[in-house]
């Protein structure tokens, strides 16, 4: 479940369930909860599931909400407007969950991942508006941080 809320948009909300269309089925719908109606409504849009898709990290922003997948080159987001189930790419398909931070900030997505199975490093990554592409916004040597704050290092 995904809940769905801006309070400066508005003080309701809406909860956001994925769940399959028939028991133990790889089709899958969307059930909405409005709490202005405080009613459900299940979707007429539908996806076949995707075992690498990460539903407990869903991020909403912009109308729109953002699942990251593993090991999957390819996720799906939700568009609460349009109603619709529509793809996006992920960076890679190397991602695992233990490596990964989803989530907005300033109004974009952004996954920070670390670089090369080295904790060293890490780059956070950036979904463009338009949902082509990721790109480097940051790349951090913590051993930078090391230097100037020996105390980390332990």
């Amino acid at each position: 479940m995904t809940l769905i809320f801006d309070p400066s948009v508005s003080p309701d909300y809406n909860i956001l369930a994925v769940r399959a269309r028939q028991w133990r089925g790889v089709d899958f719908c969307v059930a909405l909860y409005s709490s202005s109606t405080r009613t459900w409504v299940f979707s007429g849009s539908s996806f076949t599931y995707l075992s690498s898709i990460i539903f407990e990290n869903g991020v909403f922003l912009d109308g729109k909400i953002y699942w990251p997948t593993c090991l999957s080159e390819i996720s799906i987001y939700y568009d609460c407007i349009g109603h619709e189930f529509v793809p996006y790419p992920m960076p890679h398909d190397r991602l695992t969950k233990e490596l990964l931070h989803f989530g907005e900030f300033g109004g974009h997505l952004q996954l920070v991942e670390f670089h090369d199975d080295c904790i060293r490093y890490f780059q956070v990554l950036e979904l463009k508006a338009d949902c082509s592409k990721w790109f480097v916004k940051h790349r951090i040597d913590l051993h930078l941080g090391v230097v100037d704050f020996p105390e980390m290092y332990r």
